[in-house]
């Protein structure tokens, strides 16, 4: 099995979709929802389509070598378009066996990578829901501040270390939130709002600049599942972590034994089926993984509505996401289907669950300072 990327164009007509926050304290504002994988699909078509006839012979034979797997593995009949020459053979073909795999949860594609030219192959496509998995950092922050050597804060270091170091989510200084921080500091600088508010919440990005800068001193160690192994080990001993917290760390650390080297970016393909992505990027047209997976600040702040407002609304305008998808090719023998998105969907279920419980500790400090 390999991967590729989800990124499609809407097929449908664009309808708000809840865009919501990973262990969010409330459900966010809504977006245009993304959909499912036509452009990528159509796009491996014009291999087949603009093949010059003198060149039809290796398509053929790549095309129907594939199909015989295809059809072997799911017990399907092969197509039988011996009557029909180049290249409606293979269109006949093709829609057949898309006809009869349409029920399944794989799209069936003619594909292409540097070795193959018109290939069979299945993608299957991981959908996160719209949501946004935010890590807030703040009640790490205030826990040092209190707590500094303590078998908690141990405990999410290391958890933190680990989503950054392995997983791949960035830092919220860095990326695309970190952008989103920037502009709102200069928001607050301009005078956009006058008052208390703005006073507040010039004061809480100077907190999170503050302190976030603290935390990367320590973040920036790489992560060693043994130090973590020690920290859930000596939190079970001290009781200084709630049972439902231990037990996402163990979650992780298992997760993180299984695939040690496993991030979300290796799930996560930049074609977008022959579209010009980086006149995409470039137009801000796409929503990439840094966007809607990252660690921030706090949701218990006079930050936090500012920035989900404008995060929801730049989304709705958006019609491309970089979503896990993975592909199995036919050009072998294929012995089982090979589509599986068990770290993708542990990780994601994870960060929620954690951020769930971290903003239960930041809503604690919330209390504790008003």
């Amino acid at each position: 099995m390999g991967t590729a990327a989800a990124i499609c164009r809407l097929s449908a007509r664009p309808r708000k979709t809840a865009r919501c926050s990973g262990g969010e304290k409330e459900q966010a504002a809504q977006r245009t929802a993304t959909a499912n994988g036509s452009v990528f699909l159509k796009h491996r078509f014009d291999t087949v389509w603009l093949t010059p006839p003198d060149m039809s012979g290796r398509l053929e034979r790549e095309f129907f070598g594939s199909l015989q797997n295809l059809c072997d593995l799911y017990q399907i009949p092969l197509p039988d378009v011996a009557h029909l020459s180049y290249p409606k053979n293979i269109a006949t073909a093709y829609a057949a066996v898309a006809e009869l795999l349409k029920g399944e949860k794989f799209s069936v594609i003619i594909g292409q990578d540097y070795r193959r030219r018109a290939t069979i192959a299945t993608t299957r496509e991981l959908g996160t829901g719209h949501c946004l998995y935010y890590i807030p950092i703040r009640p790490l922050c205030r826990l040092m501040e209190r707590e500094a050597g303590s078998n908690l804060v141990k405990l999410l270091l290391e958890l933190f270390r680990y989503l950054y170091h392995i997983v791949g989510v960035p830092y919220h200084r860095n990326g695309y939130i970190g952008s989103v921080y920037e502009m709102m500091n200069e928001w607050v600088e301009d005078g956009w709002e006058d008052g208390e508010y703005t006073e507040q919440q010039r004061a809480d990005l100077q907190e999170c600049d503050a302190q976030g800068e603290l935390l990367w001193d320590y973040l920036r160690t790489p992560f060693r599942s043994r130090r973590l192994r020690t920290a859930i080990n000596a939190c079970y001993q001290t009781g200084q972590a709630d049972e439902v917290l231990l037990g996402i760390a163990d979650d992780l650390l298992q997760l993180a034994l299984q695939y040690p080297k496993r991030s979300l970016c290796s799930s996560i393909c930049k074609d977008i089926g022959g579209l010009d992505r980086e006149q995409l990027e470039e137009d801000g047209q796409i929503i990439q993984l840094d966007m809607y997976v990252s660690f921030y600040w706090s949701c218990y702040d006079s930050t936090y509505d500012s920035l989900y407002e404008y995060v929801n609304s730049y989304f709705m305008e958006i019609g491309y996401t970089d979503e896990p998808k993975s592909i199995q090719w036919f050009d072998k023998p294929q012995e089982k289907d090979a589509h599986g998105f068990d770290f993708e969907q542990r990780i994601f279920e994870l960060l929620d669950r954690l951020t769930e419980q971290l903003n239960i500790l930041d809503n604690e400090e919330h209390h504790q300072d008003i």
